[in-house]
């Protein structure tokens, strides 16, 4: 199938590094303005394939692209593995 990233400017501030997956979070820990995902490749801990931030406030993030892609037959990402 085709899948759908939306490329954004993002002020971080403060941001909270999550090294585990927080399904409930609804605003990062008390002193973090943000919280970004360590990714599999960067830490021993990581939980996501690829960086994400997660941004609490609309002010924080300005969209700029929609991207579209496909992967591969032979990807080897924690989706395609599923």
């Amino acid at each position: 199938g085709t899948y759908c990233i939306v490329a954004s400017r993002v002020c971080l501030g403060d941001a909270f590094v999550a090294r585990n997956i927080l399904t409930n979070a609804l605003r990062p820990p008390d002193g973090f303005d943000s919280m970004v995902s360590a990714t599999r490749f960067s830490s021993p801990s990581g939980c996501v394939d690829l960086p994400e931030a997660m941004v609490f406030s609309e002010g924080q993030a300005l969209p700029e692209y929609i991207i579209e892609y496909r992967h591969t037959d032979d990807c080897e990402c924690q989706r395609c593995e599923e």
